[in-house]
């Protein structure tokens, strides 16, 4: 007899996976603050306000995982990519290092 072990496709597991589902109301002027900052971190809603919130709450993470590494990864290789001259790579350091201070 032959015997086969098909494993399932899909997402891994996640260490701490986010089960549950909050809905939150907000005002104009919270919604356009919090729209600004994901625009200029590239981040999502959900996630700034999931950060905002742990330290709020004084909640600390545990180090960044392989995802957010490639998510920041990403992210300076887009603001460098676009750069043509020593000025916009300047520009483009100086608009990293607000977006670090500003988590």
């Amino acid at each position: 007899m032959i015997s086969i072990t098909i494993k399932k496709m899909g997402r891994p597991k996640a260490e701490n996976p986010l089960t549950n589902d909050i809905k939150v109301r907000l005002d104009v002027q919270t919604t356009k603050k919090l729209d600004e900052q994901c625009r200029e971190s590239g981040r999502t809603r959900a996630a700034v306000i999931r950060d905002a919130l742990r330290e709020y709450l004084g909640i600390t993470q545990e180090a960044m995982t392989d995802k957010q590494l490639e998510m920041i990864l990403t992210l300076v290789t887009d603001k460098f990519e676009k750069c043509r001259n020593m000025d916009e790579v300047k520009k483009a350091v100086e608009q990293l290092k607000e977006m670090a201070e500003a988590d």
